[in-house]
């Protein structure tokens, strides 16, 4: 998966992990009993329950501050789906030091490396569960979700990197750039409307790869989804129609195939 799917960076969605994942270790733990553990965690004072109880609270207070960190981060880390995977693994590193930590200081007895191997098993090899049983689920809503394109927010910056104008991206009709201007026409309801800021085609240029514009003519960007016909007249001029009465973007010769076949 390329592009990072922007589910991941919603507060709502850390929640489920801050939550989820701890309360679905303790049902593994307590109904499961993997790797001999109440021998391990019952440490011959019956603190079994106790003990995965502690555990479950560690991971969730560890959790909540890791989450947060990424919320509050969520624009500079993790571009893609794999980059996510090294946060969490770098999150059950650190659960492992602290239930490590917390078993050794609890049992009085035995290395802390002893309880690092320990600690090990309860994290990477329990949390694996949860942690993939989540991230699947938003895996797949948000390669499902019908809405996801329809709510795609552009955010259009001039060469100062000042936000002016945020648009969805299905509004966007086409793009025209006039020197060291662009203006971008844009459907509000049932009108056309314009905005003219100052910046240059190369600068929108990945904004507009990213959120599907087509760069249809040297000073065009077009928004294939209103296009309803690419026409060639007479005088082998090329141009594409759109959704919009009276509406054409010019089109250039060697661009003309290839954004037929986007259509």
């Amino acid at each position: 998966m390329k592009t990072f799917p922007e589910i991941f960076k919603k507060y709502t969605t850390q929640l489920w992990y801050i939550f989820l994942t701890p309360a679905m270790f303790f049902v593994i733990m307590g109904v499961y009993r993997p790797f001999g553990n109440p021998e391990a965690l019952d440490m011959g004072r019956s603190l079994f329950v106790f003990n995965v109880t502690i555990m479950m609270c560690i991971m969730m207070v560890f959790l909540l501050i890791t989450r947060s960190l990424f919320f509050a981060l969520r624009k500079f880390l993790c571009n893609n789906l794999w980059q996510f995977i090294g946060w969490i693994v770098v999150e059950m590193a650190g659960m492992t030091f602290f239930i490590a930590l917390y078993l050794t200081l609890m049992s009085g007895t035995g290395s802390y490396f002893y309880n690092l191997a320990l600690s090990l098993q309860y994290t990477f090899l329990i949390l694996i569960v949860p942690y993939g049983a989540i991230t699947g689920v938003f895996v797949i809503i948000s390669l499902n979700s019908p809405t996801v394109r329809e709510v795609e927010s552009v955010r259009f910056t001039d060469k100062n990197g000042q936000v002016r104008i945020v648009l969805l991206k299905d509004a966007i009709l086409y793009i025209k750039a006039d020197e060291n201007y662009i203006t971008v026409f844009y459907k509000e309801g049932d009108t056309v409307r314009d905005y003219t800021l100052r910046t240059s085609m190369t600068a929108i240029t990945p904004l507009a790869d990213r959120f599907g514009l087509f760069r249809c003519q040297r000073s065009y960007f077009v928004n294939p989804t209103h296009i309803v016909a690419l026409r060639k007249d007479v005088n082998d001029m090329y141009t594409a129609e759109l959704n919009v009465p009276g509406l054409i973007v010019p089109v250039s010769r060697n661009k003309y195939l290839e954004l037929s076949r986007l259509l």
